[in-house]
């Protein structure tokens, strides 16, 4: 399958990053899903045709890059190269958004994939509970160790090791 269409709408830039985390984190999660829509869209002018109002709702709703799945849980992950104000935005809105579109899920927060984060961010990100992973531009090829926004160094992210409030 083509990278531009598993990762529909993800930069190449955060295609790269993904699948480096992907590379040493295989098996953080039991699996994944790209692009998941979330939220009811624009509503359509009243008469539109069916077919037109599903396009315009389609496009309008808002698109999580990846939700992770593990143990009947779920985490929205954001991938970008500068985790900024958008950024942050989303990983507060896509949990709360997920649950309304999928109300019988249980979500386990937010992440975020990152090289680098906004300027005074670092703690925003933290008191929300967002779990920041920022990978180096230039990983050594044995280096498995990241940093995370709360300073925490990680080398493995499976869930008997990550207390609740980390997620």
């Amino acid at each position: 399958m083509s990278r531009n269409l598993k990762y529909a709408h993800l930069l190449q830039e955060d295609i790269l990053l993904w699948e480096e985390f992907l590379k040493s984190r295989h098996n953080a999660f039991d699996f994944y899903e790209y692009d998941v829509r979330v939220g009811k869209g624009r509503p359509a002018e009243p008469g539109t045709p069916s077919n037109i109002a599903q396009m315009a709702t389609d496009l309008s709703q808002r698109r999580i890059d990846v939700v992770a799945h593990i143990a009947g849980t779920q985490t929205c992950i954001e991938i970008t190269v500068k985790a900024d104000m958008k950024c942050l935005g989303q990983t507060i809105a896509y949990p709360k958004l997920y649950l309304e579109t999928f109300p019988k899920s249980k979500t386990r927060g937010s992440w975020v994939v990152t090289r680098q984060i906004g300027t005074d961010l670092a703690q925003v990100f933290s008191s929300t509970g967002t779990f920041v992973i920022v990978l180096p531009r230039d990983p050594a090829p044995e280096d498995t160790t990241y940093t995370t926004a709360q300073g925490v160094h990680i080398t493995k992210l499976l869930p008997e090791e990550v207390e609740d409030g980390d997620f």
